[in-house]
């Protein structure tokens, strides 16, 4: 009774924590900027808005993606690339970045 107790108590465990574990994601677009979005993405318009400050952004199809360390992105300006991050509450954070 006891090792079942014991057994039951393991499965809860790791049930709890495979859901709390952020789950792994892939995109791919371009690297684009927060102020002009999906309308512009050619590199000297991307690069020009980074320095001016704006977020660094994927935009893949019609829908612009925001990365909590977007500066990850920033060589890649204009670029197409894929993008692999996890969503965990509430926030897209980037695990890596390839050029595709």
């Amino acid at each position: 009774m006891k090792n079942l107790v014991r057994l039951l108590g393991l499965f809860f465990i790791l049930a709890l924590v495979s859901l709390a574990a952020p789950k792994i994601h892939k995109l791919t677009g371009r690297v684009g900027d927060s102020k002009c979005g999906a309308m512009n993405t050619s590199k000297k318009c991307v690069t020009g808005c980074l320095h001016k400050g704006e977020q660094a952004v994927l935009v893949a199809g019609k829908h612009v993606y925001k990365f909590a360390n977007a500066s990850e992105l920033n060589q890649y300006a204009g670029e197409r690339v894929t993008v692999t991050y996890t969503f965990s509450h509430g926030k897209r954070t980037i695990a890596s970045v390839k050029a595709s």
